[in-house]
């Protein structure tokens, strides 16, 4: 039912007239999308599987989908494979090997190579950079396991 305002002019209160980006994605897609992403990081994704979500075509969502958030539905479920991977690696003892395949790569050195080419270093090299390093001069100050005996 439309009621007539003070100025005259229709109003319906059922009626949402947010604004739509012309072409784009609205937020609940996105959202939804990026859920989606990560929810299923370990599976093989496809443009027809995150379209489903959103209710549009295949070809639609990934133009809009790049309007909307500036990258493309690939460059944005890469980027949250490489965080969840630098989480895991921070926080995990699984081997890389295990990582790769827990985040979504087919292979160790197909994620191995991304990796390095987004966080600009091998997993190896960024797990080891997160490590303390042990106290100065702990590892010359105590006896080998070889019987080294403590001498003065």
């Amino acid at each position: 039912m439309l009621t007539m305002g003070i100025n005259g002019q229709s109003q319906s209160p059922e009626l949402d007239v947010s604004p739509v980006p012309r072409g784009g994605l609205t937020s609940w897609q996105v959202n939804r999308a990026v859920a989606y992403m990560r929810d299923h990081l370990d599976q093989v994704i496809s443009l027809r599987d995150l379209a489903e979500v959103v209710r549009l075509s295949r070809f639609h969502f990934c133009s809009a989908f790049r309007l909307a958030t500036g990258s493309t539905p690939r460059e944005t479920l890469t980027r949250l494979r490489i965080d969840e991977a630098r989480r895991l690696l921070a926080s995990s003892n699984q081997s890389i090997s295990e990582i790769a395949f827990a985040v979504g790569f087919q292979t160790p050195s197909a994620f191995a190579a991304r990796f390095r080419r987004t966080v600009g270093m091998t997993p190896r090299t960024y797990r080891r950079s997160l490590q303390p390093f042990p106290p100065f001069g702990a590892a010359n100050d105590a006896p080998s396991s070889v019987g080294q005996q403590w001498t003065r």
